[in-house]
Parts: C-alpha cells; structure tokens; sequence
C-alpha cells in the first residue's frame, strides 16, 4: 500500500484518537449515568434508502431485520451524535413487560408530574401511546385531501407476523405534493424471515400489530392516560432481553439499573447437533513428546505469523486450521477430547500460580477474584489487599473458586502464547484460570462478549453449553448478566459432558455455560479469550466520527448551526409542529446532502479504518516474548551487556535488517504530510498499563519503511531500502533500531 489508499485518504486523522475528543458510543454510553435526564424523542431523520443503509451499517450487521434486544441498551448513540428510537409493534412492548413480570422484574412507581418516566405498568402506558398516535392520525386525516387508492397500501393478512422495526422518516410527500400537510412514513417490516420495505400513509392503521410504538431504549414515555383509556394487546412469545456490562473477567454480574437479562424461549425446531464439534481422539502415545514452554515452541520459524498458525494448530489439533474457521468459528462449540492428560505441558499449573502469589504482589479484585455458585447465586467473598496464598487455602478449603485474572502479566509460558496468538488475530488476546475445588461451581450461567477457548489444565470439569437462540443473541457485545438454574430450564444444551486434563472446549460468544466438579477431584482450566471488541461495527465506531469531523472541516453547510426554531419543525412524537412544512428545506434536506458527502468520504478511505483498528490492537496488546537471538541483534541486547563498552554500533549499506515481528508496528497517515509509527514492543504486559507508544516518520522515508515489510521475514540489505538516497536508508535504519523494532547483523 502506498502512502494513500484509493483517492484519498481521511484529511486529518488525529494522532491521539481517544485524547482528541473522539469517542465510540460504547464508551460515552459507559460514560453515561443514569441519573442523567435523557431525551426520549432524539431521532435521526432521513428520508433516503442509501442514507438509512449508510448510519444501519455503522449500527448492525446488514440483514438482521430486528435490532438485538440485549444491545439495544448499549446503542444509544449510533456512531454520528444522534439518538436512535425504535419502532416496536404492541404486540412485542406486551411482550417484554410479561416476560419481565415473569421473571420477578419490577418497576418504579408512576410520577404523574414527569413527562419521561419508567414505570411498571408498560402495558397501560404503551396502548395509551399507541391510542394518542391513532387519535393524532385521526385529526390530521380530518384536515387532509382524500388521497387516490392507488397511494395506499393495506396490509394483506396473510398469517405472517408484521414487526415494524425501522425509525419512523417523516418527510414531506413527493408523490402528493399538491395536498398540504400530506406526510409519509417509510416502514419496513419483516415477512416470512425477508425484509420489507413499505410506503403507508400515516393515518393508516389497520391491525392492532401494526400500531406505532416508541421505545427509546428502555426509557418509558409518560403516556397520561387513565386506566380507562388503556387498550388491551396480546404478547408476544419472545420478551425483550436488555442488560448492562459488568465486570472485566467476562463472568456478569447483574447491571446496575438492577434489570435482570430476560431468558427467551427456545424454538420448537432446536437442533443441538448443528452448534456442535466434538472430536476423539486415540489415547496418546506412549513416546509423544510433551511440550516445553521453557523453550518458547511458537519462536522457530522466522516468520511470526507461521509461528501464531502453529500455536494456534496446537490449541486445536487434531482439527486443522482452515477448518475450524471455515466451519466452527463463531458458529459453533468444540470439544476436543484427546485422553492425553500431559498434552499441555508445563503451560500453567496450581503450583505456579501458588509461585506467582509469593513472588509478586497480587491483588483482590484487580488480579484475583474469589467466587461461590450456591442456591442458584453467585456470591464473591474478595479479601481485602494483597492476596496470600494461606488465606487461598482457606477459600479453597471453603469451596470457593480462584480466578487469576492475567496470568500472561506473570508467567512467561502464558505470555509466549499470548503473543504468539496475538498475530493471527490482530487484536488482544487474554488469558484468565480459574480453580475451582471438588464439588463446587463457582460461576453462575452466562455468556461472554469474547470467544473462549478453555485448555483444562489440571483434574476435570463437567460443562453445560447452550447455544443463541436466534441471531440477535449471537455473538454479543457484551456480557450477559448472571442466570439462574430456573432460566435455564426447558433450554437443551448443545454439550453436557466432562472435560478431562488436555481437553478444549471452545465457547463461541454468546454462547451460554457452566461448569461444576466433581466430588473427588479439583480443577483447573485457563480460558485463552480473543475478539473482544474486533467486530465491524467496532471498526465503524471507530471510523465514522473521524470521518464527519475530516467532512467538517470541509463542508461548511456542517458547521451551520441548526435552524432557529428547530424543536417546532420536526419530532417522532406526532405534535403539530408548527414550523413543520419548513422541515424538509431546513433540515432533511440539507442531512441528505451531508451524510451524501460523509458516505463518499467513507468510501474513499476504508484503509484508514483498517489502520485505526490496527493501532487499537497495537496500543493493547502484550509486548513480545523476546528469544535470545533476538535480544543479541536488538537494541535490547542479551542479558549480561556490557553498557560501559565504548564500542558503538555501525549501520552500513551490506547491514542486514530485519523487522522482530509482522505484525508489532503500523505505519499510519496523519495528513498526507505527515505520519508516525505505533508498536507494541515497548508495551506492558499489564493491559494498557503504559500510553501509546508512537514516533513520527518523515513522510520521505514511508516508502522505504514499506519495503522492509514487504521483505519480511527475509533479512533486506540497508541498501535495499527503497528511500531516496544511502544517506535516508541509514537513517531509517538506525530510527527503527533505536525504537527497538528491527534486528540488525553488524
């Protein structure tokens, strides 16, 4: 790749992303407190297909009809600075609040002074809307021209289900612009599993389903009706599912708005056999070699990426590499029962993390965390302070599980594989254990936000695994909060099984489980997780406020201020606005032409958005586990340097160089004048336990940059270099070298 990609690349890309004011909406939402007063009736309007397909892409996955309910919550901020509000049948708002009052939910008491409230009565509140939007339809239906019955379309009742899930995109009718007042809603709806997109007039409502309701992310709106105003409306099977982050450790608590993850019903045409691998092998043989970390296995070939397959092909084996993307990944549960109980080496054992406690200091809550399953609750009996490992032994003795949260931080084994692994993945890979002693389960059921992959290192463990329900459940974005053994029932586990010492399972995210020993025997597994936070609509929430910010600066209809009298043009509650006829001119109108330009921006710069994925994973992810040779031939030098040497390292035009990894720096584009290079060889091996680590690069030697990667891992003369001159190539190389990311043969 040249110095821009395509056209163009973004204009400005701020070196600092998270200190230049650019946030994803993950983390304002986590920002958010909810004692905060929030809008219910913020909505982005637009009245165009490619439009709403543009902002859709930054949100979801294209071709998921109904936005997840369990991330709804998370979603308050759709990646451009607007709020989002949701279109939901009665049916599907009855459906919720029955399934919440099954499950024990309950609501707060009705404040008939406050026009944005939450209350427990979801039902009255939602039909009063429902019945206010229909006597508003009604009035304006009044005052309008009789349309011609070739603009209508009723709907057919054709048995299929009709869920109105898109925003309501009010916008001036095109088609009857003579009729004054005539406005449209663009719907889509969802009929035998496809999309469909509708044009209703709307004062058009014709069955109970097809009703009108806002919900604004579990924000009620005040319906002010009495009880006698209230229509009845029949629920839906499925119930709303919306819970908060917990803890880092990816086992939930429940959040904090005290709302409990609702279970949905499993489909009647379940088949567990679809969402499971399972894989014996022959009892090992009796001259297999047993793998040494001290020997660091996954450093022996010179390219860093081969070296990441073949750890990875050890995780997996017998399965192959290719196959288990293709067909497993994300997909599907596997459970490889090898009856090899040494297969793993010397990864990790009780005794190192006993070895770790004396040595280093850990702590409760921060690197280790004491957990209990009893009477279908967790409970987390944390000490206070420094952990010893006599008082371990007491909490072990108590039947309480130890998870260490970050083993990769102090024990080298577990580094080396988290580095090795790293580089296929490109994004963080973390590490967590946990012992659990006989005859206990120290965790509640629940799913995870990352894909885990569990190498049971010590006794054995018996695991229930669930599969989604449907894809809005699939791989999450986060955790689930904890569920009881009642949730559970009438769920068919896609595995019910034990898994013994040199076993894996793999737990796709989303995926619901939980393990319990037996009686006689303890156990401990490590739990090698990835993916957290690589999905593309991370990338998009990355991507799309630097991308409005370089259309800003360039589109001056974008730095207007918004009209002068705003609040009385347009809203999703159906008010008559008195300045409404002035919205499409003043407002819709002039979103369509800039989200026109935010998406030919976009499009013109998708490597940028690749970058600003790359140096996310470089500024979290754990720094190299250096082989001897590499620290001989690189600035860190092998242990016992003489630093009092007055002998001076020389670079020359026959000096071979070579980058360490692949994959450990990224050269990015700030302007198409300037650029600097993100690593991660000086990181910590505490997650983002250091800032950044970064260096400019004069633009003049990025093409030279670019062909010692392309050289990789072949060692490349300095006089290879594709710079202008010899004097520019020894420059260069002597930057990398001084930021440690080169070896050199002097």
């Amino acid at each position: 790749m040249g110095k821009l990609s395509r056209s163009k690349k973004l204009d400005k890309m701020p070196k600092q992303l998270d200190q230049g004011g650019f946030k994803s909406s993950s983390t304002n939402d986590a920002l958010q407190d909810d004692s905060q007063e929030k809008s219910a009736f913020e909505v982005l309007k637009m009245d165009k297909k490619e439009d709403e397909s543009l902002v859709n892409s930054a949100l979801t996955s294209v071709g998921t009809p109904l936005a997840s309910k369990k991330r709804r919550k998370r979603r308050g901020n759709d990646g451009i600075g607007a709020k989002r509000a949701f279109i939901r049948s009665t049916s599907e708002i009855l459906a919720e609040k029955r399934a919440k009052v099954a499950s024990g939910a309950k609501g707060d008491h009705p404040n008939e002074t406050s026009l944005v409230r939450e209350t427990a009565v979801v039902s009255k509140k939602m039909n009063g809307i429902t019945k206010l939007l229909k006597r508003k339809r009604s009035k304006r239906t009044a005052r309008q021209t009789a349309l011609s019955p070739e603009s209508k379309h009723s709907h057919k009742d054709d048995g299929e289900q009709m869920n109105v899930f898109s925003e309501i995109i009010a916008t001036e009718n095109k088609k009857v612009a003579d009729n004054k007042g005539d406005r449209i809603f663009h719907k889509k709806v969802v009929r035998g599993g496809k999309i469909v997109e509708l044009d209703e007039l709307e004062n058009e409502c014709e069955h109970e389903d097809d009703a009108l309701v806002v919900d604004s992310f579990g924000f009620d709106l005040d319906d002010g009706f009495s009880e006698g105003e209230a229509e009845d409306g029949q629920a839906g099977e499925e119930s709303d599912v919306t819970s908060d982050v917990s803890g880092k450790d990816g086992s939930s608590e429940d959040n904090v708005n005290g709302r409990k993850t609702i279970m949905k019903k499993e489909r009647e045409d379940f088949k567990p056999d679809v969402f499971r691998v399972i894989l014996k092998e022959k009892a090992a043989k009796v001259d297999q070699k047993t793998i040494d970390f001290d020997e660091l296995p996954f450093s022996k070939r010179a390219d860093s990426l081969l070296n990441a397959n073949d750890a990875w092909q050890w995780i997996i084996s017998p399965m192959k590499v290719e196959e288990f993307f293709e067909n497993v990944f994300e997909k599907k549960t596997l459970v490889i029962l090898r009856k090899n109980p040494q297969y793993y080496g010397n990864l990790y054992s009780t005794k190192k993390f006993v070895e770790i406690i004396q040595e280093h200091y850990l702590e409760y809550g921060t690197n280790v965390n004491v957990a209990v399953y009893k009477d279908g609750e967790r409970f987390t009996p944390n000490g206070i302070g420094k952990v010893y490992a006599d008082e371990l032994r007491a909490q072990l003795n108590a039947g309480h599980s130890v998870q260490f949260v970050n083993p990769q931080t102090y024990c080298d084994s577990v580094w080396h594989l988290c580095d090795a692994i790293q580089e296929m993945f490109g994004s963080f890979v973390g590490t967590n254990t946990y012992l659990t002693p006989a005859g206990t389960a120290g965790f509640a059921p629940h799913w995870d936000d990352i894909d885990a992959f569990l190498l049971q290192l010590e006794g054995r463990k018996h695991w229930k695994v669930f599969a989604p329900v449907d894809d809005d459940d699939a791989m999450p974005r986060d955790p689930s909060g904890n569920f009881s053994d009642d949730d559970m029932s009438g769920r068919t586990p896609v595995f019910d099984g034990w898994i013994e010492q040199g076993d894996l399972l793999y737990v796709p995210r989303g995926f619901i489980h939980q393990g319990y020993t037996e009686a006689s025997t303890h156990s401990l597994h490590l739990t090698v997780s990835v993916c957290r936070r690589a999905a593309f609509v991370d990338l998009l929430e990355k991507f799309i406020p630097v991308a409005i910010a370089s259309v800003a600066e360039k589109n001056l209809s974008m730095r207007k201020s918004l009209p002068v009298g705003y609040m009385d043009m347009a809203g999703v509650l159906p008010l008559n606005y008195s300045l409404e006829k002035k919205a499409s001119a003043k407002i819709f109108n002039l979103l369509d032409t800039q989200l026109q330009a935010l998406k030919e921006e976009v499009s013109n710069a998708y490597e940028s958005a690749v970058d600003l994925m790359a140096r996310e994973y470089l500024k979290t992810a754990v720094p190299p586990l250096l082989t001897k040779e590499e620290r001989q031939l690189s600035a860190n030098c092998e242990k016992g340097f003489n630093v009092l040497n007055k002998e001076r390292t020389k670079f020359t035009t026959k000096t071979q160089i070579k980058f360490i990894r692949r994959h450990a720096q990224r050269l990015i584009f700030e302007t198409e004048e300037r650029c600097f290079v993100v690593h991660r060889m000086a990181n910590s091996r505490i997650y983002e336990g250091r800032p950044e680590v970064t260096f400019d690069l004069e633009v003049e030697l990025s093409d030279g940059f670019a062909s010692l990667m392309n050289a990789y891992p072949e060692w490349c003369p300095v006089s290879k270099l594709n710079c202008k001159n010899d004097h520019d190539r020894l420059r260069l190389a002597r930057v990398l070298f001084g930021n440690g990311l080169i070896m050199a043969k002097f």
